[in-house]
């Protein structure tokens, strides 16, 4: 079972219990109104050594901080800004003392460029390497929070900023070249908590997320949540330097805002992001039409990175459920025409072959005396095939 196939077993196993007041699976966070026109959003996170990170190569006080970014990414993910988070880590005999304390203080530094408080958590030893769980809350307008399912036909699609940085750093991790521009960036995310909640207040951002795992399976949540349909332009993937295209769309961590946008307001919000958060190319992709998202995991799977073409605005055009629909009608139609061909020109090779063994044994049976001790042995071989 797949992780997001387990996902969807846990939200059809709970589905029957009470919600009680919280909005179901399916977001970067989930939500709970409290009233007055606000709630409160809950996201939690698990890092665990080998997996998510090498303690050989990243320092007690980068991990701090990354255990902390990539949670207050899911809140910011959501137009929401981060106000607690709750810490449970699991330490081994040889992370304890000096780098616990150089942890927390990594943990702390980015508390307090947030303003978030440490509520709460839980610490206990390990047997076999190093587990950090975070559970991050943050509070917003509910007219401001952003959800992956509201994604519409028409919509533009933005990136945050430029991708593949994070995944040129973990290539040159696991490299052993540990000193590398990119290898600090995948090391030390810094999540978008200023933009998410700037985008949160803009009405014209429909769907929003984080891009934890990568454009190419990121994007596609939006579109299974929203029941649209996207075809990227390559050359317009706005890849850093350093990365190329299938870096830029495959790669993860990156922890840069994907969002869609009301398409007549796009180059308007396009336009006030970049004076906002001087970010010179914040979007960079270009519009096409495609009736369903699988079409985008062959564009973007393609191994030669062709020119990167600068842009004003990111642009993948939804077509919506409608021609997906009309799609799924003619491939069944046309499966049941060759389906049919199929069948009925092997029922008439088995009907040649059965007639030929008739007419064979006719022949035999008029010549029944002569018939040798192997001809007498192929018959009943023939006849017990075709009962």
């Amino acid at each position: 079972m797949t992780e997001f196939g387990f996902i969807d077993s846990i939200k059809n196993l709970f589905a029957p219990l009470p919600d009680n007041g919280f909005e179901g699976i399916g977001d970067d966070c989930s939500v709970l109104s409290v009233g007055g026109g606000e709630s409160l959003v809950f996201t939690a996170d698990l890092l665990t050594e080998g997996v998510h990170f090498l303690r050989t190569a990243t320092s007690p006080r980068e991990l701090g901080r990354k255990s902390l970014a990539v949670n207050l990414s899911d809140v910011a993910a959501m137009g929401a800004r981060p106000v607690a988070t709750l810490l449970s880590i699991a330490l081994p005999a040889d992370a304890a003392d000096a780098w616990a304390a150089e942890f927390m203080l990594g943990y702390r530094e980015l508390s307090e460029e947030f303003g978030v408080t440490l509520a709460g958590g839980d610490t206990t030893r390990s047997l076999s390497g190093l587990t950090i769980n975070v559970t991050a809350i943050g509070r917003a307008a509910d007219a401001h929070l952003k959800r992956r399912s509201d994604a519409r036909p028409g919509d533009v699609i933005f990136t945050a900023g430029e991708l593949g940085t994070s995944g040129a750093g973990l290539q040159d991790i696991l490299a052993g070249r540990c000193d590398t521009p990119a290898a600090a960036v995948h090391r030390n995310p810094q999540p978008q908590v200023a933009e998410g909640i700037w985008l949160g207040s803009r009405p014209e951002v429909r769907a929003m997320m984080d891009l934890s795992d990568g454009l190419a399976s990121d994007l596609k949540h939006i579109l299974d949540r929203s029941g649209v349909g996207a075809e990227v332009a390559v050359e317009q993937i706005p890849a850093a330097p350093g990365a190329d295209v299938r870096m830029a769309a495959c790669s993860g961590e990156d922890y840069k805002l994907l969002l869609t946008a009301a398409p007549e307001a796009a180059e308007r919000l396009a336009a006030d992001f970049r004076i906002r958060f001087a970010i010179k190319k914040s979007f960079a992709l270009q519009a096409y039409h495609s009736n369903n998202y699988k079409l985008l995991w062959m564009i973007l799977k393609r191994t030669k990175a062709p020119q990167i073409l600068s842009g004003d605005i990111v642009a993948m055009t939804f077509i919506g459920k409608l021609v997906s629909v009309f799609v799924t009608i003619y491939t069944i139609f046309v499966v049941a025409i060759v389906t049919g061909v199929v069948v009925n020109y092997y029922g008439q090779i088995v009907e040649m072959q059965r007639r030929e063994t008739a007419m064979m044994f006719l022949d035999k049976l008029e010549r029944l005396p002569e018939l040798s001790k192997e001809d007498l042995e192929d018959i009943s071989k023939r006849v017990q095939k075709f009962r």
